[in-house]
């Protein structure tokens, strides 16, 4: 499948909103960019973020938005992490775990590149019939002037096969009830798509 990324000029489709959706629906849409499809899925990032920053460390891929910049050089940070959970070597046997199992690895990898790492309550939520596991974390991490700056985000997980997908969403804790939510829909906008090769 990742032989696709060689096409990555991402197609963007959509941007305008539909005429006559209800206020909520709409407020929704404003919330988030257009649609954008990657090999064997689409999703629609928050509005007005930067990215995405595509990056390959072999077993997984990074896609990367990053917020609008702040006086005090914060921003809020949604990504999304795609593993070949087959090629990864400290993840051997893990082909055979549970959702629940994966996210909490993955949980833990992120205890351990930050400070006072405290995760919350693991739920199971389901968008568009794609399930989801979510684990919320509060941490601290060193700003661009060397000081701890308190954090707050969640991850969310999802599998397909052999491999593992995981937002990770996260912002400064005094932001984090703004923008949170909207990282929360742009996770929540995930969907599968099909790949020229599926289409064959």
């Amino acid at each position: 499948m990742w032989s696709s990324w060689t096409y990555l000029t991402v197609m963007a489709v959509g941007g305008l909103l539909a005429i006559g959706l209800p206020s909520a629906q709409a407020e929704e849409e404003a919330a988030l960019g257009e649609r954008l499809r990657f090999p064997g899925f689409s999703l629609q990032p928050p509005a007005g973020y930067d990215g995405p920053e595509i990056r390959q460390q072999r077993p997984a891929h990074y896609l990367s938005w990053i917020g609008p910049r702040r006086r005090d050089a914060s921003q809020p940070l949604f990504q999304l992490t795609v593993t070949d959970i087959d090629e990864a070597p400290d993840w051997i046997g893990y082909e055979n775990m549970t959702l629940g199992q994966l996210t909490d690895h993955f949980v833990q990898e992120i205890a351990r590149t930050t400070i006072g790492f405290k995760a919350g309550t693991m739920k199971e939520i389901t968008h568009d019939g794609i399930t989801f596991r979510q684990v919320p974390f509060t941490c601290q991490i060193k700003s661009t002037a060397m000081t701890l700056v308190p954090v707050k985000g969640w991850v969310m997980a999802t599998r397909e096969g052999n491999y593992l997908y995981t937002f990770t969403a996260r912002d400064k804790q005094a932001a984090a009830a703004q923008t949170l939510p909207v990282m929360s829909q742009a996770a929540a906008s995930f969907r599968w798509e099909a790949t020229p090769q599926d289409q064959r």
